[in-house]
């Protein structure tokens, strides 16, 4: 099996390094003449993140030995490529060699510590490399296998059965972030049961919301052969610290079939068959910011940013934002961090310029101004009796389980207390999920939606609302309705207040609702606050 074989390599690596101490340290056959120590493992690979016990063992003049459990002090050669805590636990840190010593009423003994990156470039061969898991994808239905009847090369791959409804998806990942900086592509073999096209392959989504380091492919010609695929790595120096090592997603076409996966591993192509990006791009739109608050930047999903290669030729999309090198025009007014934000500090307007690898990806306007409401809407005056609230403070609110979910695309949520009304704010809206499924809402005998909403540069709100159907749970190809309306934005920093008749939700049913869906316009780039959220008659 593949995880033997790659076993095996970590074993030729101890191997050689405590060969490499033996014949090349000057060791000698110690003094049996006086006491001395010893310690175990002499030698010890470790990958960043992971953790050993060192064992320390006291040898007597009369042959006799003994583990030594306390007094021992431990020192690191190298704290950057490993520590080691007081009770001898040695943690990689980054990839090199250091040794650690132990010492003993002046007796000491060295071990030889070599950090590597996790893999030697698989992530799944005949199984799992070590320390990854899968992820799935919100809303996914999944079920993947190792299966021995199917591989490319040695005896396994992995089976991923894609549903007859729904969408299976996910992400190999591990727990501690790797540097993959020594690899400048991702390869992976593919087939179907039958002939398709693969929604998605990429790398760089953890499925927790992290994208800032995000890269994929759409649209692969997947037939009932093996065929390799290529997925570049767009700025190799900045994956440094990546969890997130392959993912896929693929929607159903109304009947089940299986997709498998072998051989997926990072490599360090050569420039013959890998060059790099002669283009690239950031989905640049503007950007307001209030004053001494953060914005993220286009990022993953809907980003709109891509990188371009001709050898081979492809474009990756959905970049995170982490890969690209930002400046700005006016530090002072706008200045970008490592962590995909932009942070106003003054009031005015900057540039934002970035480069992928050197290669120009465009121009962004930030605008730092003050964007924040300071009144209020007007109060509802409806009788209680007539109306079913989610968000005001006139009536009794019906319990929302969460007024951004995590599949959403929103730079930032906050709930803010604004001349003492609850308010909920959405900064550089993409599309906000407003969940209740475990307080779902009868609204079958209300005649109309409303909400109101303050934006400093929104041109559109969109809402849509959703229902579950009588079995009360998320199931689209079931008995699920949902609708979406779009609503005019006719002034900015102003109250609007939206009524929206429920028969203008074509279709829909309203005894189980349980979502509603807000999108803004420009597309994850303007800021909105809600309040007064409620169905009434």
């Amino acid at each position: 099996m593949t995880t033997q074989h790659f076993r095996g390599v970590l074993a030729l690596l101890v191997t050689t390094a405590l060969a490499l101490t033996v014949d090349c340290g000057g060791t000698t056959k110690p003094n049996t003449s006086s006491a001395y120590l010893s310690v175990d493992p002499v030698t010890q690979t470790l990958y960043p993140g992971q953790a050993t016990q060192l064992r320390v063992t006291l040898h007597a003049p009369d042959g006799s030995s003994s583990q030594v459990s306390s007094g021992v002090s431990f020192r690191a050669s190298a704290d950057g490529v490993a520590t080691v805590s007081a009770s001898g636990i040695v943690t990689g840190v980054a990839i090199g060699i250091g040794t650690v010593t132990a010492t003993l009423d002046g007796k000491s003994a060295d071990a030889v510590v070599k950090v590597t990156p996790l893999f030697p470039g698989p992530v799944f061969i005949d199984d799992y490399a070590s320390g990854v898991a899968f992820a799935p994808f919100g809303g996914s239905t999944n079920s993947l296998s190792v299966d021995p009847l199917e591989h490319h090369s040695w005896a396994t791959s992995l089976k991923v059965a894609v549903p007859a409804s729904g969408y299976t998806g996910g992400t190999l990942k591990v727990a501690s972030p790797q540097n993959m900086s020594l690899y400048n592509a991702v390869t992976f073999w593919a087939k179907a049961s039958t002939p398709t096209s693969l929604a998605v392959a990429g790398f760089g989504d953890d499925a927790a919301g992290d994208v800032r380091f995000k890269a994929e492919l759409s649209g692969l010609p997947l037939s009932t052969e093996w065929a390799k695929f290529v997925l570049p790595i767009p700025a190799p120096a900045k994956l440094s610290g990546n969890t997130a090592l392959f993912h896929f997603a693929q929607g159903s076409s109304g009947s089940a079939y299986a997709i498998w996966f072998d051989d997926i591993q990072y490599e360090a192509l050569p420039a013959s068959e890998l060059g790099a990006p002669t283009a690239a791009a950031v989905g640049w739109t503007p950007i307001n910011i209030d004053l001494g608050r953060t914005a993220k930047l286009p990022s993953g999903n809907g980003s709109g940013n891509t990188a371009t290669f001709t050898l081979p030729s492809v474009t990756l999309t959905n970049l995170g934002i982490g890969y690209f090198d930002l400046t700005s025009s006016n530090p002072g007014i706008a200045l970008p961090g490592t962590d995909g934000t932009v942070k106003g500090l003054a009031f005015g307007t900057a540039q934002l310029t970035a480069t992928l690898g050197g290669v120009p990806a465009g121009v962004g306007t930030v605008t730092v101004a003050p964007a924040t409401p300071t009144t209020l809407p007007p109060a509802p005056t409806l009788p209680a009796s007539s109306v079913i609230s989610l968000l005001t403070k006139v009536y009794p609110n019906s319990p929302v389980d969460t007024w951004s979910a995590s599949w959403g695309v929103v730079g930032g949520h906050s709930e803010m207390v604004i001349v003492g009304q609850t308010m909920q704010k959405y900064a550089n809206l993409g599309y906000a999920g407003i969940e209740f499924t475990n307080h779902q809402v009868d609204a079958s005998q209300m005649g109309y939606f409303h909400v109101d909403i303050w934006t400093p540069d929104m041109s559109a709100f969109h809402v849509k609302l959703v229902d579950f159907g009588a079995d009360g749970i998320y199931s689209p190809s079931v008995d699920d309705t949902a609708f979406e309306i779009t609503v005019p934005v006719t002034a900015l920093k102003q109250w609007q207040s939206i009524d929206l008749p429920l028969s203008s939700f074509t279709g829909m049913n309203f005894r189980n609702q349980a979502q509603i869906v807000i999108v803004g316009e420009p597309y994850q780039a303007g800021t909105v606050f809600l309040t007064n959220v409620y169905y009434h008659k």
